[in-house]
């Protein structure tokens, strides 16, 4: 079976361009954000998988940009984090609970509610398919 090979490379691709912007960072920031990363792509991942598209998982990286970046003005994956944004949310200092300069995607905060959902929707995974079996 192929899927985790695909998935692994998947994740891997996903990771490997948000590095550059995690220079400034200390190594607990630097730490959570490759966590993060690689629980969104895990969670892209098995969108794309259970829904046989591509499309929803684009669209809800899209829409998590959208919302973080110009509606809520956070920095966003290590950008600079000057946007012209509905709020002014961006991260003062520099810790584990905030993201510092990179954002919130590199929270220990966003490990929690991304592995939650991941949880969620492989319950969720789980009980429709054997719903499904019956």
């Amino acid at each position: 079976d192929w899927i985790p090979v695909a998935v692994g490379v998947s994740t891997a691709l996903f990771v490997i361009p948000h590095l550059g912007n995690m220079t400034e960072e200390s190594a607990g920031i630097i730490f959570f954000a490759i966590i993060n990363l690689i629980l969104i792509s895990l969670i892209f991942s098995f969108i794309t998988l259970r829904l046989k598209s591509i499309w929803a998982a684009c669209g809800l990286h899209t829409i998590w940009n959208f919302i973080l970046y110009n509606i809520l003005g956070l920095n966003l994956s290590g950008n600079d984090g000057k946007t012209a944004a509905v709020f002014n949310l961006s991260s003062v200092g520099s810790n584990v609970l905030n993201g510092g300069l990179y954002g919130i995607e590199a929270s220990v905060v966003t490990v929690v509610v991304l592995s939650a959902a991941l949880v969620i929707f492989f319950a969720i995974s789980r009980y429709t398919k054997k719903a499904v079996e019956k």
